[in-house]
């Protein structure tokens, strides 16, 4: 039964793991231990996905990208209707 006095002489309270877990489970502190390993999870996760795109990168750039144009146009606007700022 939760909560129940012992049979001791003492007279002390016995928790269940729920209710034993329900007080210190309120503090900020805590859960401070579980968010530094969980933290610590997703760097390393970034890190190895870092380190696999970075491996891979000057395989994709060993050749520079090249840009060719043909019959390509260049136009500037106009200055006529424009007033003279002199």
């Amino acid at each position: 039964m939760p909560g129940s006095a012992c049979s001791g002489c003492c007279g002390s309270i016995v928790l269940t793991l729920p209710e034993a877990f329900f007080v210190p489970a309120l503090a900020p502190d805590f859960y401070a231990p579980m968010r530094r390993l969980a933290a610590a999870s997703h760097d390393r996760q970034a890190a190895v996905a870092l380190s696999r795109y970075s491996a891979a990168a000057p395989a994709m750039l060993s050749d520079p990208p090249s840009i060719r144009f043909e019959a390509a146009t260049v136009r500037y606007p106009t200055t006529t209707g424009r007033r003279s700022t002199a």
